[in-house]
């Protein structure tokens, strides 16, 4: 944007009216580009007739200007301030530099920036525990950049602050120059300093990077910063998958059976694959699939910005139009980018909505943000140009304007400028396209066509419908963004504002991640931790206003709740007195909440490598912490004081306590015991059964090798060396009140305790673990010999409210948070009165039952031994022993051209593209992953004719005849003496994660459509039970139940060459891992019964008891919630 000139004064006369006379302090800077702003308003039509001046030619003539000090010492006279300002390059550079974005850019949009002169220390503009950088590549645009995030901060305590590369420190964790919105200053005022102590980040988001390489360039700088521990928000990996490769988005909306948003028809072309015949095969079919489009546009599918390589041909009639196309694609593949597939994507040209002059078209700008909020800006393209861009190699530049000029001219004259409708509709189709994408925020590309408003037959009315045309993940418009608000005769005024919210902050650093003694003293200029006392007296008195935000934001509004939780931390804290913690020694105070499984069971395993969908728990774990430092080894970097005599005796002890005295105290030796066995390969070393085995495990982990921060770990817990004088540590747990999160299975209590303990000792010792860092924890049960991944702490760590979020795995990682349609559906979990019966809580359970009605002639331990040996029969064992032998097979098919003489099952292709799918992840995985022949996975690539919805029958029917090729009988005895059951495991993990995919698909479908959306999820959730469904009675000496000879749960071939004839969809077969009970079974045919066609029950997360999980529609979730407590169950919504 351009600011208007001003006066007509000479530059030099005003520019000295702009000089404070008598020495300059810290607002050097301000008074500098204020000058200088001035001075160069008067020199851009000097340089050019048509008063404009290149970004390139004005910093030359701005250094020019501020080099020379002696306009300065007409007004000010010598002065010392002036030779230092002289000297700093850098100063000189960003003050030319803001001074250019005054003039030329945005500047208008924003306060005013003062760049200060020399280093300071900035702990009054960035007074938060926790820091949120903004990183661009464009120094120039810092203010436009950063504005809508610190608008947006909304009483979130966090530090928003932006920087370029080059301010990073040498770790790249930290910055050594910021620029920040001043939270005291009035009028508002941005201020740029070095600062005298590098600033920790912790998240941040990478915009704007220099045009050229930009994709590469956001590769180099995510990788930086997350190897260092920050949070990219949006990593270079998810946005060349979701946002870099254009062809991705349409290929999802083409493999979804209810799409939530439109898209441009296209076609994908490979030039592995492709050759003229099929190039102009493909374009005729792009032509027939919508013969009203005006054209073709043609770019290449990825790694391009701002319009390069984007071309638009007329809607191709003849053979010598469609040979046109094929030469132009031909030479875009044979002109590949270095970083590039040469794919190219083939679209129809859509969009009939214009500004007033019909020979500019348009594209809208949605900015979605995690937290409900869409903003909008409008790009108007170039005179008489089909591509909109605002810059590029291949288009003319646009220029942004606001929705008010949105026209439709036609014959019509129909006024299309946004109604309450239409809005409503964009948000709609901004959030979908953000839960597709599972970035946090995200620019969305549209264009608009006319469309009528339904139920306005009589009457007419048309509104802009928005269909998708890409997705940027490093959004640079964002201050150009606005709302409507409408009135009640249809006209809407709107505003500049931010699609981020204090919700957005919440997805970005969880309340759950920060420990409440940040929080608890966020409003103080200086960070400070809380004793006890402390603490105690703000609980006590309610007299903390961040705090009961905190507790507001964290509980909701209930009194009742509200009260609970008071009464909860003080309980924390006065017992921890009991367990000897000095209540004049800083504290930290961490909640923890569990993890519910909502969906997709069983599916993370080694060798099935699929997501999960989760959601985390109200109910949670309280952890308190206290660090005692030796004498000599006092470090004002930790939150604890020195010891005293009668605290020696803690020296290198980690002392774990519980409120609970079901969970008895435990003291070990941090050099002596848990530093040694960090040093050794991993192996079984604590009991499982024990609560402690699992922060020991957790710290032992953080203490090993194994993890990134280790040494940063042991040099704060004065493990680093000989010499050192260790550490120690207090921690102290306690779950009461109404969020009692009940040690039982399926809520992953285990991972709630030890994610509270890392949590808490990040913050205690100040070491800034990130949350991916802190998720690695769950790592430490290999000590207790379990094999797990980290995705329940991950789910933990990165939930949100009203969503569920989806984790992948191998590797674990956060993928997106999807709002779960709790007008429509609820989710119940209901606590059952079976124990998992391979815990000790399970064996009580059947001793009682033993006493009461016996178990068909078996012992407890029979069925106990029953249980372990269903656990791992049914595990990821069965995935790899199924791995094995397809592979085997299908090398025999490459090699020999057949798996067996007169069997073709597959053909010699199709086994060369399974086995590239299977091992597109081989890093840990020597056998691959299952994961890779389902939708969204490497066999979609590696056959392409097999992606996409419209084409998963054919995949579907691939998969059947390979599960041919698996043993159908359990034949396979691993070395431990358990036989799998290879085929119906193998079958279950597949239909697992297709039907995962479809779950989140039908929760979209229910928002916008829940007559066809509702039935599709309790299907889902049905099939998912069926194939736990238990094939042993426990309860009757272990017989077997009806479902082990059912029908439903064949898997031979007679059962597959039915449904390759028949075209069953692969989600809905069972498959089977029996990890349900017959109790929940009954519990589930029950409840069809009853509920009918409202509500549906599975079992949760591993099985064999514990908790069951039900869909229910909202109408009747209070009554599904009374029949289950009238069971036996404990009920709660999630």
């Amino acid at each position: 944007m351009t600011s208007p000139r001003e006066g007509h004064a000479s530059a030099p006369e005003r520019a000295k009216d702009h000089l404070p006379h008598g020495p300059m302090h810290r607002n050097v800077g301000h008074v500098l580009s204020d000058a200088l702003s001035v001075y160069m308003r008067d020199q851009a039509p000097q340089q050019h007739d048509d008063g404009h001046i290149s970004p390139e030619e004005f910093l030359i003539i701005a250094l020019e200007w501020l080099r020379d000090p002696a306009r300065l010492r007409e007004s000010y006279g010598p002065d010392e301030v002036i030779a230092s300002c002289m000297r700093d390059d850098v100063f000189l550079g960003r003050v030319a530099q803001v001074s250019m974005d005054n003039v030329l850019l945005s500047q208008s949009m924003t306060p005013p920036v003062e760049v200060w002169q020399g280093s300071h220390d900035a702990s009054s503009i960035i007074p938060q525990p926790h820091t949120f950088a903004v990183i661009t590549g464009k120094p120039a645009l810092m203010p436009h950049h950063l504005y809508p995030f610190a608008i947006g901060r909304d009483g979130y305590p966090v530090n928003i602050v932006c920087l370029e590369e080059g301010w990073l420190d040498e770790s790249g964790r930290a910055a050594t120059r910021i620029l920040a919105l001043d939270p005291e200053a009035m009028p508002p005022l941005l201020v740029e300093t070095s600062l005298t102590t590098p600033l920790t980040i912790h998240a941040a988001i990478i915009l704007e990077l220099p045009t050229h390489q930009e994709v590469a360039h956001h590769a180099s700088l995510s990788k930086r910063l997350k190897d260092a521990g920050v949070h990219v928000i949006n990593d270079a990996e998810s946005c060349a998958r979701c946002c870099d490769d254009k062809a991705w988005l349409r290929g999802q909306v083409a493999s979804s059976s209810s799409p939530a948003f439109e898209v441009p028809e296209c076609a994908l072309l490979s030039p592995d694959l492709s050759t003229s015949k099929t190039i102009a095969s493909s374009l005729r079919g792009l032509v027939a699939a919508r013969p009203t489009s005006q054209g073709i546009i043609l770019q290449r599918a990825a790694n391009t910005t701002e319009g390069q390589d984007v071309s638009y041909f007329p809607f191709a009639k003849t053979d010598d139009d469609i040979q046109m196309l094929v030469d132009h694609i031909q030479h875009l593949m044979d002109t590949t980018h270095d970083d590039g597939d040469g794919n190219v994507l083939a679209s129809s040209f859509r969009g009939d909505v214009y500004c007033t002059d019909q020979k500019k078209n348009v594209v809208v700008r949605l900015n979605a943000a995690a937290g409900g909020h869409v903003t909008a800006s409008v790009v108007f393209g170039a005179y008489d140009r089909k591509i909109v861009s605002l810059g590029g190699e291949t288009c003319a530049p646009g220029r942004l304007s606001n929705l008010k000029e949105l026209y439709r001219h036609d014959q019509s004259g129909l006024n299309l400028c946004p109604t309450s409708y239409a809005w409503k509709v964009w948000r709609q189709v901004a959030q979908a396209v953000l839960s597709q994408v599972a970035l946090p925020l995200v620019g969305i590309d549209v264009v608009l066509e006319a469309r009528q408003i339904p139920d306005t037959d009589a009457h007419p009315q048309y509104y802009p419908h928005p269909v998708v045309l890409e997705v940027n993940g490093r959004p640079g418009s964002l201050i150009f963004a606005e709302v409507p608000s409408f009135n009640n005769d249809g006209t809407f005024s709107s505003r500049h504002t931010s699609p981020v919210n204090y919700s957005f902050w919440q997805s970005i650093i969880p309340p759950s991640t920060i420990p409440l003694s940040s929080l608890s003293s966020s409003s103080s200029s200086h960070y400070h931790p809380l004793t006890i006392v402390d603490w105690l007296s703000r609980l006590t008195s309610r007299s903390d206003s961040s705090l009961h935000n905190l507790f507001v934001s964290r509980y909701g509004n209930d009194p009742g709740i509200l009260e609970d939780r008071y009464d909860a931390y003080v309980t924390l804290l006065r017992s921890s007195l009991m367990q000897g913690f000095d209540d004049q020694r800083p504290v930290v105070v961490v909640a923890s909440p569990g993890r519910d499984r909502v969906f997709m069971g069983h599916t993370d395993l080694t060798g099935l490598g699929g997501p999960t969908i989760n959601s985390t728990t109200k109910q949670e774990i309280l952890c308190v912490m206290q660090v005692v430092v030796p004498v000599e080894e006092g470090n004002s970097s930790m939150h604890a004081t020195t010891t005293t005599t009668k605290e020696e005796d803690m020296t290198g002890t980690l002392a774990l306590s519980n409120y609970s005295t079901e969970f008895s105290p435990c003291r070990v030796s941090l050099p002596d015991e848990l530093i040694p066995i960090s040093d050794q390969p991993v192996c079984k070393v604590w009991d499982p059964a024990l609560w402690h085995s699992y922060i020991k495990g957790a710290l032992t982990f953080l203490l090993s090798p194994q993890f990134h921060m280790h040494k940063i770990v042991r040099d704060k817990l004065g493990l680093a060396g000989q010499g050192a004088k260790p550490c120690g540590v207090r921690a102290h747990f306690a779950s009461t009140g109404y969020l009692t999160l009940p040690n039982v299975g399926g809520v992953s209590s285990s991972g709630a305790l030890t994610g509270a303990f890392v949590s808490a000792l990040s913050e205690i010792l100040r070491m800034d673990i990130p949350l991916s860092g802190q998720a690695e924890a769950d790592f430490g049960e290999y000590y207790l010999g379990k094999t797990a991944g980290c995705a329940d702490k991950t789910a933990q760590l990165f939930g949100q409210v009203g969503k569920v979020s989806v984790v992948g795995s191998f590797p674990e990682g956060f993928l997106q948070n999807i709002q779960f349609p709790e007008s429509h559906m609820r989710v119940l979990m209901a606590e059952s009165p079976v124990p998992r019966l391979t815990t000790p809580q399970g064996r009580e359970y059947l001793e009682e039952r033993v006493q009461r009605e016996g178990l068909g002639g078996k012992t407890v331990d029979e069925v106990v031994a029953w249980g372990h040996s269903t656990m791992k029969r049914y595990g990821s064992g069965a995935f790899v022993e199924a791995l094995k032998i397809l592979k085997s097979r299908l090398t025999d098919v490459i090699q020999k051209g057949e798996v067996t003489p007169g069997s073709p099952i597959v053909t010699a292709k199709e086994a060369q593209g399974v086995l590239d799918a299977l091992m597109s992840e081989p890093k840990g995985h020597p056998h691959g992953l299952l994961r890779e022949l389902c939708r969204n996975g490497a066999i979609e690539a590696t056959l392409p004719y097999l992606a996409g919805w419209e084409n998963r029958h054919l995949r579907y029917n691939l998969i059947y005849r390979l599960l041919k090729l698996i043993p159908l009988v359990e034949t396979i005895p691993a070395q431990n003496g358990v036989v799998y059951s290879l085929r119906r495991s193998m079958l279950y993990g597949l239909a697992e994660v297709e039907r995962g995919w479809a779950y989140l698909d039908a929760l979209q479908e229910v928002e916008s459509s829940p007559a066809s959306g509702i039935p599709k999820v309790l299907a889902l959730v049905a099939w998912a039970h069926d194939g736990d469904r238990a094939e042993v009675d426990y309860r009757h000496g272990l017989k077997p139940t009806s479902w082990s000879s059912s029908k439903d749960n064949s898997v031979d071939d007679i059962a597959l060459d039915a449904w390759i004839n028949n075209k069953d969809d692969l989600y809905s077969k069972p498959g089977g891992f029996s990890r349900s009970l017959p109790d929940f079974d009954d519990l589930a045919d029950e409840i069809q019964v009853h509920f009918a066609d409202t509500a549906r029950a599975r079992v949760a997360a591993a099985g064999l008891g514990g908790a069951v999980c039900l869909h229910v529609t909202t109408q009747r979730a209070d009554e599904l919630m009374g029949w289950l407590e009238k069971r036996g169950y404990k009920t709660r919504f999630v």
